[in-house]
């Protein structure tokens, strides 16, 4: 499955977030870059859904037709921002 991105990145995303942590700590750095792009290259952003921005977990509030997002900060700030700047949230 590792070579398979879209593989690894669907049972990336599926899984629980202290399972991704106990296992990347296993991982180089190198590796860990890997499992991110495959989650970056099938994870859709959603309502509710955690996000990273600027390395910070953010809630998502509201998607947009556009490539805009609605976001919550930790701080509770509600930002608009694009879509690209936007990463799933691993925990790693």
């Amino acid at each position: 499955m590792w070579d398979n991105i879209a593989s690894l990145g669907e049972l990336v995303l599926k899984a629980p977030e202290h399972e991704l942590i106990a296992a990347a700590e296993h991982c180089t750095s190198e590796q860990v870059a890997h499992i991110k792009k495959a989650a970056l290259s099938v994870w859709r952003p959603g309502v509710n859904r955690d996000v990273d921005f600027c390395g910070e977990r953010c809630e998502v509030w509201a998607v947009g037709q556009g490539r805009d997002v609605d976001i919550k900060t930790p701080s509770g700030a509600r930002l608009i921002v694009k879509l690209g700047n936007l990463r799933p949230w691993l925990g790693i």
